[in-house]
């Protein structure tokens, strides 16, 4: 089981993210290492407009659907992540229970954390991501979401 702990509720553009971050496994793990991760979650809302053609009117028309419009709407979901900062934090060797301190720093030019689509039509989410690299086994991942203020402080 991996925790984290942050020094803070919420970060500022620029600002180094302090934090503990606890492992604690039933079993040692042999590990190839342990990286941390600032990890970003975008999500874009996309308008796509497409031209419906006479044929394709024609065919709607024949099963019953009735459109007097040549142009047809459609909203796009793309997902997006981008890895800002990575850092290797534990070497080689076995992992069972250990706790590190470490810090990661945010860029400058972050854009703060949203939870709902605004005039950008856009979500964004920042992440810690601990990944604990086994060799020929599935890594072990854990996830904590970070809050990015938007405003100066």
């Amino acid at each position: 089981m991996i925790s984290i702990k942050f020094s803070k509720s919420s970060y500022y553009p620029g600002e180094t993210i302090q934090m503990q971050i606890s492992f604690d496994f039933k079993n040692e793990i042999k590990i190839r290492g342990v990286y941390l991760y600032l990890v970003s979650k975008e999500v874009i809302k996309k308008e796509v407009y497409r031209h419906i053609t006479h044929d394709e009117a024609m065919r709607l028309k024949e099963m019953g659907i009735h459109t007097d419009k040549s142009v047809e709407r459609h909203e796009h979901i793309e997902r997006r992540e981008k890895v800002y900062a990575e850092k290797k934090i534990l070497p080689e060797g076995v992992l069972r229970k250990q706790v590190v301190v470490e810090s990661i720093k945010i860029p400058d030019n972050a854009t703060p954390t949203s939870y709902e689509f605004g005039h950008d039509n856009m979500i964004n989410e920042w992440y810690i991501k601990v990944k604990v690299d086994i060799p020929f086994a599935v890594d072990i991942n854990h996830l904590e979401k970070v809050v990015i203020s938007g405003l100066s402080h």
